[in-house]
């Protein structure tokens, strides 16, 4: 939770498409985060149509919006590392008009403030959903920008 906290905190005001932080902290040994509330997520939305395709236009503006949201992501320093339908959310007004992109409890910064790149760790491990890793995640690599892209890949 620490990591999403400070990623999120980052991320503030650097996209529209990144939850809003609220707050944050514990109570009771219980640890919390309250973000603005979302649609629900785009594997479920998918799921609505029970087994038909998205309408074209519909999975056009999904798609370009969720890599513009990588992007915006990626313009900040940080990659996402677990791309898929579930991290998505949809703010729903009757067409798919809105994409967040959510949990960042995997995510990693890869350009500090300065502009200089995070060294790569000697033994990275496996990071992101089977279903939408990349080659590399599989390979157990330092993954970067473009695995990201892999999984926006696979995902649509």
């Amino acid at each position: 939770m620490r990591t999403e906290v400070k990623i999120l905190s980052a991320l503030q005001g650097k996209s529209s498409r990144i939850c809003q932080l609220i707050a944050c902290g514990s109570d009771n040994k219980v640890n919390y985060i309250i973000m603005n509330l979302t649609g629900r997520n785009l594997k479920d939305y998918k799921n609505s149509f029970r087994g038909k395709h998205l309408p074209p236009v519909d999975a056009l503006k999904i798609s370009i919006q969720c890599i513009e949201v990588i992007r915006e992501v990626h313009e900040a320093g940080f990659i996402h590392r677990d791309v898929k339908p579930e991290n998505f959310a949809v703010e729903f007004t009757g067409s798919a008009d809105k994409i967040y992109l959510l949990d960042f409890d995997i995510a990693r910064q890869y350009r500090f403030k300065n502009g200089s790149l995070r060294p790569a760790r000697k033994e990275p491990l496996f990071y992101g959903t089977i279903e939408y890793a990349s080659p590399n995640a599989f390979d157990e690599k330092e993954l970067g920008r473009h695995d990201d892209l892999i999984s926006w890949f696979y995902m649509v």
